[in-house]
């Protein structure tokens, strides 16, 4: 039942949200050096397991995490299919309309079948995270056309405020969704990749197709840290939402800086 304190909820997720991945993108803005990690951490995910659990307890937060592996998967694919899409047409535009319409088209397919099953064998999720993992990691590797050089992006106004109000509105309706339809709908949700859809856009269409996907070589290794959040809320989840946030994602940011290194020598073998 949907009553004033949860839609007082549901605006303080979407304003609440919204701003804390303004203060992400600003700070990317400002220092460029961590700008790849900063936008790179599970900012949605966390937020939109975040807010699900303040508005309706942790247990449906975590049964909303149960998703998260086989979301993941799909986002891969997503991925995948963005970069691989984008190489249709001759130019510029039929670049960007095929690879937004055929990406974001097979992600709601894959969602809504996922959903619509209530899968949340989460032993399922992460063996076929694992699968996905290697598919796209071997498809995203192949015919590089541009040495991988390390790339500054920088980041626009525009960019931020985009991503602020589509993270807001993600969020919020991961949040609704858990609440009047089923948590697995919250968890998916959540985890829709609103950073590399607005990211790659940009560098799509001021570096062009094949740039892209040089650049979205490290992306199927980088996947592990939200699989790895996910764990980790099942494990701290239990200390109360707020200090299970804070822990868990302290630890995953932690884990992005030591590793960083080595998942960029892996991917540009």
């Amino acid at each position: 039942m949907i009553d004033k304190i949860f839609i007082t909820k549901l605006l303080v997720s979407f304003f609440v949200g919204g701003g804390v991945i303004a203060l992400l993108s600003i700070l990317a803005k400002k220092y460029q050096k961590y700008g790849g990690i900063i936008l790179s951490m599970p900012s949605t995910m966390t937020l939109g397991l975040f807010f699900i659990g303040w508005s309706q307890g942790v247990d449906i937060a975590l049964e909303a995490n149960l998703a998260i592996p086989i979301g993941i998967a799909i986002d891969l694919v997503f991925f995948t299919t963005f970069v691989y899409a984008a190489q249709i047409g001759n130019s510029k535009l039929n670049s960007l309309i095929s690879a937004n319409l055929i990406s974001v088209l097979i992600w709601g397919l894959l969602a809504y079948f996922i959903t619509s099953q209530k899968f949340n064998n989460i032993t399922y999720g992460i063996i076929i995270y694992i699968f996905m993992v290697f598919i796209s990691f071997i498809l995203l590797s192949r015919k590089r056309n541009y040495e991988n050089k390390k790339v500054i992006k920088k980041i626009t106004y525009f960019q931020i405020f985009s991503r602020v109000i589509f993270s807001g509105i993600i969020i919020t309706t991961a949040v609704l969704l858990s609440k009047i339809v089923d948590p697995i709908w919250g968890g998916i949700l959540s985890i829709f990749p609103v950073a590399f859809l607005s990211s790659m856009n940009m560098l799509l269409y001021y570096r062009g197709r094949d740039f892209i996907k040089s650049v979205s070589q490290t992306t199927p290794l980088s996947s592990f840290f939200f699989v790895f959040y996910s764990f980790m809320a099942f494990i701290f989840f239990r200390l109360g939402i707020f200090w299970g946030t804070i822990i868990c994602q302290l630890i995953t940011v932690i884990l992005m800086f030591l590793s960083k290194d080595i998942i960029k020598r892996i991917s540009s073998k």
